[in-house]
């Protein structure tokens, strides 16, 4: 059992999950087909809905350790500048869909915080 999951015993976020089949997700994540997902997190009172992707080979929806730790790992990526994101990450700087993907890393931001609240640090602390 990870710390993520353990502190979700202690903290208990819940999920919805709405299948929504196998799409193809937009530029920032390639153009293969994968499980698409519409989830919503909610946690003391607050929500977060958000789409969430899986490749073909998982065979299970999505569990809150999943969507969470993911979430969590995007957080910490580096958003204080396009330049800054394509550098840690290889992207290159005139990549459309890199782009895209910095934007929504940092459009999601707020949101995750607004949902952990003062739990956000403990929960990035968290083995995941």
């Amino acid at each position: 059992m990870t710390s993520l999951e353990r502190l979700l015993e202690r903290y208990p976020v819940t999920i919805k999950i709405k299948d929504k089949g196998v799409a193809v997700p937009g530029r920032s994540m390639g153009k293969r087909p994968m499980h698409h997902y519409v989830v919503k997190l909610s946690f003391e009172g607050r929500d977060l809905e958000t789409d969430f992707w899986m490749g073909l080979g998982h065979r299970r929806s999505p569990t809150i350790t999943d969507v969470l730790s993911s979430l969590l790992s995007d957080y910490t990526a580096d958003t204080r500048s396009f330049e800054d994101y394509c550098s840690e990450f290889g992207c290159d700087t005139d990549s459309r869909s890199a782009e895209q993907t910095f934007k929504a890393l940092r459009a999601m931001k707020p949101k995750l915080r607004k949902l952990l609240g003062s739990k956000l640090d403990t929960f990035l602390e968290a083995e995941h």
